[in-house]
């Protein structure tokens, strides 16, 4: 089944016709302006525009409604939200999982199927090389938020950028719960639970000081796996490798307001405590009230 070139997105020999169609049409309609984060110009827009109705109509004739969870559209989208290449390697194997077993309503090895899978990872791809450029300014704040800007979704992805858990939003994407499921996208990419940067109880502000030192840990344990080097005889999970550097770089275990309960009950004084971590009185007063660390 060799695939036929339509401009830049590959369609392929046996997709449905009116998928055909509507992938032409949008990538006719994609002008360079559309990009994943214009708003003006927002390439979502147009895979809504174009190819929600016949994908859905396409999946529905091969008896396959309910293989997408959704519009196409919101599904790729969430997947390009947590990195393209876990979607897209999810979507170009797609077919694969299914030639192997006699779906419902659809005789295994169905080429239409699996040309329109192959159509719609072409798309995605596509749709994954409309990232708006970012400039990278002169001043120092500039850059910053360049970094930042490419930093909405962790490269250790999905795990916490601080340690060996996952995310919250990978948490909430294996969620039973569809309704949670649904709602992932809202989640954290960067942090997990206990290192939720909007909650001030969570160990957040604690361990973030030790942020570069634990992924360099990370990439030095990595090596010693690579190598076949002590403590490494198995080729262990990433979250395994995480959670010995962590414990590696010597993270504290307590927070600030565990030292500050301890202290009073050395029968330090309030004073002296909001000297010793550099706060105020009422600072101090408030913690111990309110229980904010």
């Amino acid at each position: 089944m060799a695939p036929k070139r339509k401009n830049q997105i590959v369609v392929w020999d046996s997709c449905p016709e009116a998928v055909r169609e509507a992938v032409v049409a949008f990538e006719q309609a994609c002008t360079p302006s559309y990009t994943m984060a214009s708003r003006r110009y927002s390439i979502w827009r147009k895979v809504r525009e174009y190819l929600d109705v016949p994908v859905a109509q396409a999946l529905d004739a091969l008896g396959q409604a309910e293989l997408l969870d959704g519009p196409f559209s919101r599904w790729l989208e969430m997947g390009l939200e947590r990195g393209e290449r876990k979607r897209l390697w999810r979507l170009s194997t797609q077919h694969r999982d299914m030639v192997h077993s006699a779906l419902p309503k659809q005789p295994p090895h169905d080429p239409r199927l699996t040309a329109l899978l192959e159509t719609l990872y072409e798309v995605g791809v596509f749709v994954s090389l409309r990232r708006a450029s970012k400039s990278v300014g002169v001043k120092p704040e500039k850059a910053a938020e360049v970094v930042n800007h490419g930093r909405k979704v962790s490269p250790d992805y999905p795990f916490c950028e601080l340690c060996w858990r996952e995310t919250m939003r990978a948490v909430a994407e294996a969620s039973e719960d569809d309704e949670r499921r649904g709602s992932a996208w809202k989640f954290s990419g960067r942090f997990c639970a206990a290192h939720n940067p909007s909650d001030p109880t969570s160990r957040y502000r604690v361990d973030h000081r030790y942020r570069q030192r634990f992924l360099d840990e990370v990439e030095r344990q990595w090596a010693l796996v690579k190598g076949k080097e002590a403590p490494w005889e198995e080729v262990p999970d990433g979250a395994a490798v995480r959670k010995r550097a962590f414990d590696s770089v010597r993270v504290p275990g307590g927070t600030r307001a565990d030292e500050m309960r301890e202290m009073t009950k050395q029968g330090t004084s309030r004073r002296e405590i909001a000297e010793r971590f550099g706060v105020s009185r009422q600072a101090v007063y408030k913690i111990f009230i309110n229980k904010i660390l």
